[in-house]
């Protein structure tokens, strides 16, 4: 019922603080009836890959984010930013 309730409510693409920073896909995002030991090893899988196209996006993407946060003060920054995203 909660995670119905949640999806009916969420207006933003993704859940996580990474992804929603980087305002893409940078770490896999499973949530309650999506979790399972099979989803989350095909979700690990390809980060795990030494020099993989998956590491190297998801790599990218943490740079993107770091740069994002700037200097210090990036909770501050961050607080303003999901309170913008909610709107």
């Amino acid at each position: 019922l909660t995670a119905w309730l949640a999806k009916q409510l969420i207006t933003v693409p993704w859940i996580s603080l990474v992804n929603l920073l980087a305002d893409q896909a940078v770490v896999p995002e499973l949530t309650q009836h999506e979790v399972s030991l099979a989803r989350l090893a095909e979700a690990l899988a390809p980060l795990l890959e030494v020099g993989g196209e998956a590491a190297q996006r998801q790599r990218e993407g943490f740079r993107l984010v770091r740069q994002r946060l700037g200097s210090p003060g990036a909770s501050n920054r961050v607080a303003e930013l999901a309170a913008e995203l909610l709107g």
